[in-house]
């Protein structure tokens, strides 16, 4: 079931990386526009704005929201997507990508550990770790040595990785209250929102000289960046809402996982296309990486059909992570 979205994920994922890349190696560099909080923020102001458009047309997909859910879930979530954004772009600024997705693919573990502690150690098994351990060894192997390690950025990178950890798992537990549950499109309608108001500040106390760059550059030129954007905020709406509906259709760590192979396949295919170097340490990286998602998916196999046994008198909800045992923010909280 999950196949189809995470197909659309590596396929969308890779692309948004190359135009990343694009961006601001080529086109904003000429520009002397160099302001990703912004770029950010007009991001998650466009996709609150399409799914406001989506919900005129199909209205009955919305969800309200309770006082308790905004504060408790959708709140922290918005939150910690702010502090992962700004974390990030704070590692990259003083480090290569390369080595910053070392640090980054790091956030199954905080996935396992926040499941662990928030939710008890009876959702996180043995196996499910051991897959984790093989995945993350394997992606480090095959970045090493790449670039000097920079220890402020390698902390900001870890941080960040564990933002998005805990975001990913708080947004499957909405996806799991049994009272009120919510969909992909809701979920992004929520959090755009709550993002857009939260990085106002951040936006005018880090990146002042936005307005500056606006007041002295040419209407032709804004014109293009703002067009620019428009199609970077078109591909985030549909990477955002792809991964909410792989959290929704499967569990948070499925998606922190599906990252970590994008990266790695980057990568591989950088070697075949572009003839990057690839050295026998690489090879034995992909190699154990490869044994890692194998074991991970005979973990999620396994689980999935014992889970289907188990529930078959549930409403079709015959899908349950392996990581998540409650299904409520009261849950949650209680520990």
């Amino acid at each position: 079931m999950e196949i189809v979205p995470l197909a659309i994920y590596f396929i969308v994922s890779c692309t948004i990386t190359l135009y990343n890349k694009w961006l601001y190696d080529y086109s904003f560099k000429g520009h002397g526009f160099h302001f990703p909080i912004a770029v950010v923020f007009c991001q998650m102001f466009f996709i609150h704005i399409i799914t406001r458009i989506f919900f005129r047309f199909s209205p009955n997909m919305k969800v309200e929201t309770t006082t308790q859910t905004f504060l408790t879930g959708l709140l922290p979530v918005g939150f910690f997507l702010v502090l992962d954004v700004l974390l990030t772009n704070e590692a990259l600024d003083r480090m290569d990508v390369p080595m910053v997705m070392i640090f980054k693919s790091t956030s199954p573990v905080f996935v396992l550990l926040f499941s662990f502690f928030l939710l008890g150690p009876q959702t996180v098994s043995p196996q499910l770790v051991l897959s984790v351990i093989f995945i993350c060894l394997g992606t480090g192997v095959v970045l090493w040595g790449e670039n000097q390690i920079v220890i402020s950025a390698c902390l900001f990178a870890i941080m960040a990785a564990a933002c998005a950890g805990i975001r990913s798992l708080m947004s499957q537990i909405l996806f799991q209250i049994d009272d009120h549950p919510f969909n992909p499109i809701t979920m992004l309608h929520e959090i755009s929102f709550i993002a857009c108001v939260m990085l106002i500040i951040p936006l005018f106390t880090f990146e002042n000289g936005f307005l500056s760059w606006v007041s002295s550059s040419t209407p032709f030129r804004i014109f293009e960046t703002f067009l620019i954007v428009l199609v970077g905020s078109l591909l985030a709406f549909v990477i955002n809402l792809i991964e909410y509906v792989i959290i929704y259709l499967s569990s948070a760590l499925t998606l922190m996982i599906a990252g970590i192979c994008k990266t790695v396949l980057l990568i591989f295919f950088s070697w075949m296309l572009f003839g990057e170097d690839l050295s026998p340490t690489n090879i034995v990286g992909f190699f154990v990486c490869f044994c890692g998602v194998v074991l991970y998916n005979w973990v999620k196999l396994n689980s999935d059909q014992r889970s289907s046994e188990s529930i078959q008198h549930l409403d079709g909800k015959s899908e349950q992570s392996p990581l998540l045992a409650h299904s409520s923010l009261t849950d949650l909280t209680a520990h």
